[in-house]
C-alpha cells in the first residue's frame, strides 16, 4: 500500500487500532519512506483478526499520534 502524508520527522512508527487500543493482529511487514510525504507499506492480517475496521495511524517519537486511516479486514 501507497500513503501520502504529511512530511515525517525521524523516529516515526505505524501501528494498527482496534477499539482505541493498538492490535497486533495486522502486522506491518515493510514500512519504507520512499519520499518526504511518501510511504509504502506490506502488511499482514493474522489468521484470527476479526473482521472488521481497523485504524492505521503513524506515530511520531515525541507520542504523537497522526489522523487516522480506516482499513476494513473482510472475507
Amino acid at each position: 500500500m501507497r500513503l501520502r502524508v504529511e512530511p515525517l520527522l525521524d523516529g516515526w512508527s505505524v501501528q494498527f487500532r482496534r477499539g482505541g487500543k493498538s492490535t497486533s493482529q495486522i502486522r506491518v511487514l515493510r514500512a519504507k519512506r520512499t519520499g518526504a510525504t511518501e510511504l509504502e507499506l506490506s502488511v499482514l492480517p493474522e489468521e484470527d483478526a476479526p473482521i472488521g475496521t481497523y485504524a492505521l495511524v503513524l506515530v511520531d517519537a515525541s507520542g504523537k499520534i497522526t489522523n487516522a486511516l480506516s482499513l476494513e479486514v473482510d472475507l
